[in-house]
């Protein structure tokens, strides 16, 4: 008796309490966000060579993040480590980011945090018009994005006042750029 009841009653509860929030990691939620440069708070450093080919890095800046999907919305802070641009004008790049969720006022000036953040990464390639696309992933860390991944592409026109468009997803599996590099 006490056998059966372990094996029929109590074990399947267990392993059901164990695998729910696996099976609820596992969906991926897609989003779309729209995100608006606001402010350079480090110039980085620049340098070009006598064929005209640049190399700019350690810049870092601040956007505006907004999207239906709350736990995307906030304020981005990226570190441009790498930018290299052939004299043609194309190139490639990459960094490291936070997506620090939360929100802004309805003049998009103030900040204020609600959750947790992400921690990101991304790559990319920037065509001789000056548009740029990339792919970005990472993990969330506190609040209702703890232990959460997050992947998404993002393309921006040439001009500065041009907004970044991003498409991705929320998923509770890793995520890697090296996954879709062959995307862009």
């Amino acid at each position: 008796m006490k056998q059966s009841l372990f094996k029929w009653g109590i074990a399947p509860l267990f392993a059901g309490a164990l695998l729910a929030p696996t099976l609820t990691l596992a969906q991926a939620v897609p989003f779309t966000s729209t995100g608006w440069f606001v402010k350079e708070l480090v110039p980085g450093i620049l340098c070009v060579s006598e064929s005209g080919q640049v190399s700019f890095k350690y810049e870092v800046h601040v956007a505006r993040n907004e999207s239906a999907e709350p736990r995307v919305a906030g304020r981005i802070r990226g570190v441009n480590l790498d930018v290299s641009v052939k004299p043609d004008g194309t190139g490639t790049f990459s960094g490291k980011g936070c997506l620090e969720v939360g929100s802004w006022d309805p003049a998009g000036v103030v900040f204020t945090r609600t959750d947790g953040a992400w921690d990101l990464g991304y790559e990319g390639i920037i065509h001789a018009d000056g548009s740029t696309e990339y792919r970005m992933s990472g993990r969330g860390i506190g609040g209702t994005v703890d232990g959460l991944y997050i992947i998404a592409t993002c393309t921006r026109g040439p001009s500065p006042a041009d907004p970044y468009l991003f498409s991705g997803k929320i998923t509770g599996a890793r995520q890697t750029p090296a996954a879709g590099r062959e995307e862009l």
